[in-house]
């Protein structure tokens, strides 16, 4: 009997997977910055990809580098 593996873990809420190298995202205003922003740096850490964050005149941005 084929039993599938369960997914362990929620989803992405942010779509860093799909940022190519050189793309930014902008945060949503309602969204928490810091938190964010750790979040991409724990996607690049898990999948070797790097992100940098940039604000400018009140809005943040996720700039996929490497």
């Amino acid at each position: 009997m084929n039993i599938p593996k369960a997914n362990a873990g929620r989803g992405l809420l942010y779509p860093f997977d799909s940022i190519n190298k050189g793309e930014s995202y902008e945060i949503p205003k309602e969204a928490n910055t810091v938190s964010v922003v750790n979040s991409a740096r724990q996607y690049g850490k898990r999948h070797k990809k790097k992100f940098a964050a940039r604000t400018k005149d009140g809005v943040t941005t996720i700039h996929r580098v490497k």
